[in-house]
């Protein structure tokens, strides 16, 4: 068995945290998708690059932690 690493456990964690099924039904319900353009990214996966993103920033953010490590 590997060991997890602070990004498993926390990927992890966001899934049990985060109800994405329901999430992506309410934002699906106003995404147009990008018509013209490029092909359009799938909502559920913005929304699993971007709540991350968001999270660890505002951690960061709280905690002095903020610019080059």
């Amino acid at each position: 068995m590997t060991k997890l690493t602070r990004a498993d456990r926390f990927l992890d964690e966001m899934n049990r945290a985060v109800p994405w099924a329901e999430l992506v039904g309410i934002v699906a319900a106003s995404w147009d998708g990008g018509e013209m353009g490029r092909k359009a990214t799938d909502v559920e996966l913005l929304l699993r690059l971007h709540c991350p993103a968001v999270v660890i920033k505002t951690e960061r953010t709280n905690t002095g932690r903020c610019g080059a490590r």
